[in-house]
């Protein structure tokens, strides 16, 4: 029905078929066929040709301002198109589980907000699993996590890389030769390169601890995943004093002195430090992985979610 709509308009301003064929760069004979053929498609005479100017029919007056008003809806759609794009307005939701949320994505969102303020940030915290869910129905833009989601269905950007971090009371670091091995939250910041540029500063083993208690996160949780491959590879269970749901409380329980735990180094750059604990980085090749943003590869990256993206992977290492 409004398959001609431009030039069906531009007879109506110009009120002539041959000045309005000037304007459009045909043929006056051509425009006149063209309107023509839209009025036989669609059903009803648009323009009253029996007067001078020319006018319109009632059904045209109906269907001028039909196409006024789609008019006002396309410019509308394209200032705010531009304002997007430009990000003069917006909205960006973003997902994380309680630790990223609570410790590094505000790292990240106080200088884009400070960049766009005009841009509206939602972030939803939760599992992994539920915000995968909301990921997939379209319910968030973007998902931080460490966990490794295929890459057939998520574009995936790199934030900042993690290692696992062993936290043990000093209670139970009796041994000189042991207590050597201990970093300092500083050292942390630069492992394992530090470690790659001076070999006398190994990673600790586990098997030194095997007759410490530890407070571990609940099975199935990636973080106890990953302890429990440790572990395994160094040929013990441990003595399991207590289970959790947030590596955050597992840390504070090692710092009161319950237990060893075993984090992220990013818990430990983070969180405020602990009076009487030891910090021992893990061997690296077993427990380094990377905290990552996702996003649907079908979804359309919008200049909200870009920005962000480029604000994160810069805020975060430098505080790190």
């Amino acid at each position: 029905m409004f398959r001609n709509a431009n030039y069906i308009y531009t007879v109506y301003q110009e009120r002539n078929f041959s000045r309005a064929a000037e304007k459009l760069f045909i043929s006056q004979s051509s425009l006149s066929l063209t309107i023509k053929k839209a009025e036989e498609r669609i059903g009803a005479p648009i323009f009253n040709r029996s007067v001078s100017p020319i006018g319109l029919t009632e059904f045209g007056k109906k269907y001028i301002a039909a196409v006024e008003e789609m008019r006002r809806i396309q410019n509308r759609l394209e200032n705010d198109i531009y304002e997007i794009n430009h990000l003069k307005q917006g909205h960006l939701s973003v997902g994380a589980g309680n630790f990223h949320s609570t410790y590094l994505l505000p790292l990240a969102l106080s200088p884009f907000r400070e960049a766009y303020p005009k841009v509206l940030v939602d972030m939803h915290e939760s599992t992994t699993q539920e915000l995968l869910k909301k990921l997939d129905r379209g319910e968030i833009d973007l998902l931080f996590s460490n966990k490794h989601l295929p890459e057939k269905q998520y574009r995936k950007f790199v934030i900042c890389h993690e290692f696992t971090v062993l936290v043990v009371p000093e209670k139970y670091c009796t041994c000189p030769e042991i207590r050597q091995q201990a970093r300092t939250r500083e050292e942390l910041s630069r492992y394992p390169v530090q470690q790659l540029e001076n070999p006398l500063l190994p990673p600790v083993f586990l098997t030194n601890f095997q007759q410490t208690p530890f407070v571990l996160l609940r099975p199935g949780n990636n973080s106890r995943q990953r302890a429990d491959t440790l572990f395994l590879e160094a040929g013990f269970q441990p003595s399991v004093v207590l289970e959790l749901d947030q590596a955050s409380t597992a840390y504070r329980l090692a710092a009161s002195g319950l237990g060893a735990a075993i984090v992220s180094n990013l818990m430990v750059r983070t969180m405020e430090p602990p009076q009487h604990c030891c910090f021992f980085p893990l061997e690296v090749p077993h427990t380094e992985q990377y905290i990552s943003v996702y996003f649907p590869k079908e979804a359309i990256m919008t200049k909200a979610m870009e920005e962000f993206i480029k604000i994160a992977r810069i805020a975060i290492p430098a505080v790190l």
